[in-house]
């Protein structure tokens, strides 16, 4: 090239680009750059037929900025300088670069897009500078050289400083062009200087379409003064004039024209434009609300806190970005803006609540109107206990949502809330006490712990429920009998008598204590025999999430708030158990009731035994008392083989068990054993008591008869004539 030279580009892997990087390439490079498009694998009828965002993917080969970029960040305000013009011509004819080579004595090059010919021909314009040009410089230099061309050849959007182009590619079997003029380069001063004052928009060309995208743009925005929520009631408090005055004082200063204003910390001039009080638009290339058509509430969110939004998806909707909710929550402050949505609140059906309401059901759409509350003298809702009342029992975000657990004693959360998701956690929070509390303060104006509590329990209270009891309750039996057999068909256990009668009555027992909280049943069914047939799985199967094993002691308030909510307790390697521990644990079974203050509680709490327990040992001899084991009822396993794998038991399957369980208990199978049943659990009690490892040689020694004057004989004589008998026993001390 005969003119040639340094320029500077901002180039990304996509438009996505996070941190673009800033590079220096000649120009040379960069026309030979253009020459090697990308081709891309689909047909132009293929690519013809993508929706507009598979097309974006498919031309996204990479992407330059016509300059360099602050930290590398592609955003508004953020162009350090520009030494390329860049012009969008897509709405062109296919002799425009003829009409540019005739007319331009200035360097350029073209290049065809990849939607060239298939919506019509498509060229991208690059111009070179003689030198940078700020941001502030850049966009009333483009606009004037597309003027030169003729404004309606390009998009009207194409002006930014931060404005991005695609390097060149093209479909398999389409057309591609590239060309460029080697002239001097453009001075950007000589065109600036063609203004009367290149700083004052208002003397900027625009193309014929200008005024016309902006009405279908207004159109498309909506009246903001019919705007629902936080974002209409602002823009009704405030116009476009008065929000500036009010809260960007320093940000736009007059220019004596009401219709026009100037961006302060720029260099141009008059470049925001008030249309109807209703919406501004921006000229300026540093302003952040610049080239968008906002109305006041996004005006003032843009500029207060638009720095929030740096890390925002381009799918993310609008009122899901950081800075509209910090923008929300600065209106709902103002006196203004909340007098006003005080009285439209309701009739808004609180879908300003950070968004996340769900959609009402048809019939709850104009619940607001059916509410009778109190409101004071300046219009706002009283903090009555009344008014929480009717508001627990009305707001359809709240109504039949937060219920009592009566069988964990735990509050639950059935739906989603104002606050949070329901897929977080159903248990109640100490930050959902705080949710509700913000959310009634923020949707109704009260403040009031202690009756926000007191409304709280009674809404419960109303909405308690029990939900083994309701599942229980909701099974029917099909008449196979599982219920005797459950630990011989899934552990192995021998088919005895015994193991069938305690296994029915555990499972009985399990279904009393749900319908007859803290009814008698003192006993521990026990599970003896090898490492991995399941011997845990099983209970845990059966109770499902209401199975525990972290039972860590069994004294103490922690033991007894261990138990809620638990249906089936595992106590788990009893021949660990210390003789000691043995007693505490039977006392610990037996009862019927744990009293204890809950935590932060004022008052003791009584609470009626929900579960049953169920032990499990690898050990044979895992009871230490000989006269006291009456409470356990212990069952050999992996004794025979195991009929069915405890972990293919079907949910249907566990059903049925419970099903037949809640028959026997309808039935009115005792929960105790007859006279004839307690023998046989004494014999397997028996079975499983330790016995000393020197039973047999104290045995063996008693039965050793003794001379008329064994005890006048002397020690040595006593161990001479033992030893005699063939005994091994060696006396001690």
């Amino acid at each position: 090239l005969a003119y040639d030279g340094e320029i500077h580009l901002a180039v990304g892997a996509s438009k996505t680009e996070k941190k673009w990087k800033n590079r220096q390439m000649s120009w040379s490079d960069f026309i030979q750059r253009l020459k090697t498009p990308t081709v891309t694998q689909e047909t132009v009828e293929d690519y013809k037929k993508m929706p507009k965002s598979k097309q974006g993917e498919v031309k996204d080969v990479g992407a330059f900025i016509g300059g360099w970029l602050k930290e590398g960040r592609r955003k508004r305000g953020n162009t350090q300088q520009r030494s390329l013009v860049t012009l969008d011509a897509d709405s062109t004819t296919l002799d425009f670069w003829d009409d540019v080579q005739l007319l331009f004595d200035h360097a350029a090059a073209v290049y065809t897009t990849h939607s060239h010919l298939v919506k019509g021909p498509r060229y991208r314009l690059i111009i070179p500078l003689s030198r940078p040009v700020t941001a502030e410089e850049y966009e009333p230099l483009a606009r004037k050289l597309a003027e030169f061309f003729g404004m309606d050849n390009f998009d009207d959007t194409t002006y930014q400083a931060e404005r991005l182009m695609y390097w060149p590619s093209h479909s398999i079997d389409g057309e591609y062009f590239t060309d460029n003029i080697d002239l001097p380069w453009v001075d950007p001063d000589e065109i600036l200087s063609q203004y009367e004052d290149w700083r004052d928009a208002s003397f900027w060309p625009e193309s014929s379409r200008g005024h016309s995208i902006r009405e279908r743009q207004a159109k498309k925005a909506g009246d903001p003064l019919e705007k629902k929520g936080v974002v209409g009631a602002f823009c009704r408090t405030y116009d476009i004039v008065s929000a500036i005055e009010t809260f960007l004082p320093d940000i736009y200063g007059s220019t004596g024209r009401e219709d026009r204003w100037t961006f302060l910390e720029g260099s141009t001039s008059g470049g925001l434009v008030i249309y109807d009080d209703k919406f501004a638009y921006s000229h300026h290339g540093t302003d952040p609300v610049g080239d968008q058509l906002v109305n006041a509430f996004d005006l003032v969110r843009i500029h207060l806190f638009g720095d929030l939004d740096e890390d925002v998806k381009p799918t993310t909707r609008i009122d899901r970005y950081p800075s509209f909710k910090a923008m929300r929550e600065f209106a709902m402050e103002d006196k203004q803006v909340k007098t006003l949505l005080q009285s439209e609140r309701l009739s808004q059906a609180l879908e300003d609540f950070d968004g996340e309401l769900d959609e009402l059901e048809e019939n709850d759409k104009d619940w607001f109107t059916k509410l009778d509350l109190e409101i004071d003298e300046y219009g706002q809702i009283m903090a009555s206990a009344k008014n929480l009342e009717v508001i627990m029992l009305n707001d359809p975000n709240l109504k039949k949502k937060i219920f009592m657990n009566s069988f964990s004693n735990r509050i639950e959360v059935k739906d989603n809330l104002p606050w949070r998701k329901l897929d977080r956690d159903k248990m109640w929070k100490d930050s959902d006490d705080a949710g509700l509390r913000v959310y009634i303060e923020k949707i109704y104006g009260i403040v009031n712990r202690g009756k926000i509590d007191d409304a709280l329990v009674q809404e419960i209270e109303r909405n308690s429920y029990d939900p083994v009891k309701e599942y229980l309750e909701s099974l029917h039996w099909d008449g196979v009998p599982r219920v005797e057999t459950l630990l011989i068909d899934y552990l192995g256990a021998e088919d005895t008598s015994f193991n069938r009668v305690v296994t029915k009555k555990f499972l009985t027992a399990a279904v009393g204590r749900i319908f007859v909280p803290g009814i008698k049943f003192d006993y521990m069914l026990v599970t003896s025999g090898p490492q991995g047939i399941g011997k845990t799985l099983l209970p845990a199967k059966l109770a499902g999430d209401w199975f525990s094993n972290s039972l860590e002691g069994v004294t103490g308030k922690d033991s007894y708030e261990a138990l809620q909510g638990v249906w089936i307790m595992e106590m788990g390697e009893l021949s660990a158990t210390k003789k000691a521990d043995i007693e505490a644990t039977k006392h610990f079974i037996s009862k019927q009731e744990d009293i204890f203050r809950v935590a932060y509680g004022r008052h003791k709490s009584y609470f009626k035994r929900r579960c049953v327990f169920w032990g499990t040992t690898n050990d044979n001899e895992f009871l230490r008392d000989k006269t006291g084991n009456r409470r356990f009822w212990p069952v050999d396993v992996g004794i025979q083989p195991i009929k069915n794998k405890v972990w293919e038991m079907t949910d249907e399957t566990r059903n049925q068990i419970w099903a037949e369980a809640v028959e026997l208990w309808q039935a009115g199978e005792p929960l105790y054993l007859t006279d004839e049943q307690e023998k046989l659990a004494l014999e397997a009690q028996e079975m499983h008591t330790e016995t000393s490892s020197m039973e047999g040689e104290i045995l063996e020694y008693l039965e050793i008869p003794i001379m008329e004057d064994w005890y006048k004989r002397s020690k040595q004589e006593r161990r001479e004539y033992i030893q005699g008998w063939g005994t091994d026993i060696q006396e001690e001390g």
